[in-house]
């Protein structure tokens, strides 16, 4: 009689397709990377919540725009996507929120949880796109896929009564500064880690979207005797001419016609990390290793100190 075939693996084949696998795994997770495809997900939907809000608010402003009910909200409001569950129908500022300090002239509008999608004006967006001609673009407002304070992960809307910008923050790599598919660096605004849409970009008083800022200082004030931090951590810089900021780091500025014509850095924390963007290298003579240059805004220096 002839012994019949063999019809199992030993236990050392067995482990040895078991180790095979397991390495198949580690290398599909390292090159996949799935968390950041959730990301880069996440991000392609507010990409495209940007260009729809901005498409509708536009379909709006120019269908309504003469006519006695046209109102795109209240300027000096920044309206945020996520529902105060403690805000009335109408709404409030926001105070169970925890959102980041605004500057002294600004304030918050949440809507209420029952409303806040609503497209009618009691939504998180204070205009009622159902008075359009052909009506609402839109059924509901869209918001950020994961629409919490914590995270810096929402959606504002701003206007100055005539035209208006609507912000997001990018959370994967691809989307995000220096990306493949970067859309902040290319998108015209003047903020450096918010992606922003609309029809007048730069309405949004904070640069929201990076949470390792200590202060981020525009210094577009003018002549004004205050230097507002938009980083939301309310470190603003005092005097005229001469600039404090928190007591770390100091710069000297003159402006005439607008132009800035000169800065010098007086001193920079060792361990503190400083991004810069200068009109002319020239213009920070003291500046030390610690200074990095990112670029030219706007002809003004952006001065963003981080931990």
């Amino acid at each position: 009689m002839h012994p019949s075939p063999r019809s199992a693996f030993t236990l050392i084949e067995l482990l040895v397709v078991i180790a095979v696998i397991a390495i198949l795994a580690v290398v599909v997770v390292l090159v996949l990377n799935p968390a950041e495809l959730l990301r880069q997900s996440r991000d392609s939907n507010r990409a495209s919540d940007m260009a729809t809000l901005n498409n509708t608010l536009g379909i709006y402003s120019t269908d309504q725009s003469g006519t006695s009910g046209f109102s795109l909200g209240s300027s000096s409001v920044v309206y945020v996507s996520i529902p105060d569950p403690t805000a009335p129908i109408a709404g409030n500022q926001c105070q169970g929120l925890g959102l980041i300090t605004l500057p002294a002239t600004y304030t918050y509008h949440c809507a209420a949880s029952s409303t806040f999608r609503n497209v009618n004006g009691t939504g998180w967006i204070p205009v009622n796109l159902a008075s359009t001609t052909t009506g609402a673009p839109l059924g509901a407002l869209p918001v950020d896929p994961m629409n919490t304070s914590s995270s810096r992960f929402y959606y504002t809307y701003i206007t100055n009564g005539t035209n208006y910008e609507v912000t997001s923050v990018m959370e994967s790599q691809k989307y995000g500064v220096g990306g493949s598919n970067d859309v902040i660096s290319s998108d015209g605004g003047p903020l450096a880690s918010v992606y922003e849409k609309g029809s007048k970009l730069g309405l949004e008083p904070l640069d929201y979207g990076d949470s390792s800022l200590v202060g981020y200082w525009p210094l577009n004030e003018g002549t004004s005797s205050i230097a507002y931090d938009d980083s939301g951590n309310g470190n603003y810089g005092r005097g005229r001419g001469l600039w404090e900021i928190s007591g770390v780091l100091t710069q000297r500025w003159d402006r005439i016609r607008g132009t800035l014509m000169g800065v010098r850095i007086i001193s920079i924390p060792v361990l503190a990390v400083c991004r810069w963007a200068v009109v002319l290298e020239a213009f920070l003579p003291g500046c030390t290793s610690h200074c990095q240059y990112v670029g030219v805004i706007h002809r003004y220096i952006h001065m963003g100190l981080k931990h």
